[in-house]
């Protein structure tokens, strides 16, 4: 729904009936919505703090609170400026899944990472992961913070040639259909974002910001 008060006000009641029992993950589960909220607000430097703190008992932390709050710090970081301490956040991720066979959410982290390549202008490493990503998985759920769905057309925008931009275009209209047939509001915000992103590189100025206003305008009671 994107609705960060209510999600702060259930996170933070989360987080003390977890400390009263002291169930970890529980525990870490509402640190890392609270990092959420935190992001979403650009509170970053309170971001970090909770994203760290998930990060630093991931030997106790389910799976999936792990690989979203490692996208989480690592979004953080880059929102920062500190494009350096994000790369290596990933890189050490993917390190940690692989030793531990945690094989579950490694993709999600990797379709991040090659996100984050692209956003740092390393493009030939982000395509070559989208030479390898399967469109055929756009519809999934999407639960948490991330949703690797959208790596491959940021990518694809990237790339910023026409056959690119076309594939994007079909990527991010079927992505729209899926989450509108979801209701999710969160992630209907980042796909008519992106769509307005599009638009603007093929020149279509006024439906861009159309799109914009239709994103704000959903964004905003949150």
């Amino acid at each position: 729904d994107a609705d960060l008060e209510n999600l702060w006000l259930s996170a933070t009641r989360c987080l003390e009936v977890s400390q009263e029992l002291d169930a970890v993950l529980s525990l870490t589960a509402s640190r890392h919505f609270q990092g959420c909220v935190h992001y979403h607000r650009n509170d970053l430097v309170a971001a970090e703090q909770a994203f760290r703190d998930v990060i630093d008992r991931r030997y106790a932390t389910h799976a999936l609170t792990y690989a979203y709050s490692v996208v989480g710090l690592a979004s953080t970081y880059q929102a920062q400026g500190w494009p350096d301490r994000a790369r290596e956040v990933v890189d050490s991720a993917i390190t940690f899944m692989l030793e531990t066979h945690s094989n579950i959410m490694l993709p999600v982290v990797q379709a991040f990472q090659a996100e984050l390549a692209a956003r740092q202008g390393r493009l030939a490493e982000a395509d070559r992961w989208a030479s390898q990503a399967a469109p055929s998985q756009l519809q999934q759920s999407l639960p948490g913070f991330y949703g690797p769905q959208l790596a491959l057309p940021k990518v694809l925008l990237a790339q910023d040639t026409e056959e690119s931009r076309q594939q994007a275009a079909d990527l991010l209209a079927q992505l729209r259909g899926f989450v509108e047939t979801i209701h999710n509001t969160r992630f209907l915000i980042e796909v008519s974002a992106l769509q307005a992103l599009l638009l603007q590189a093929q020149g279509e100025e006024s439906a861009a910001l159309d799109l914009l206003e239709q994103a704000t305008t959903l964004a905003q009671p949150g």
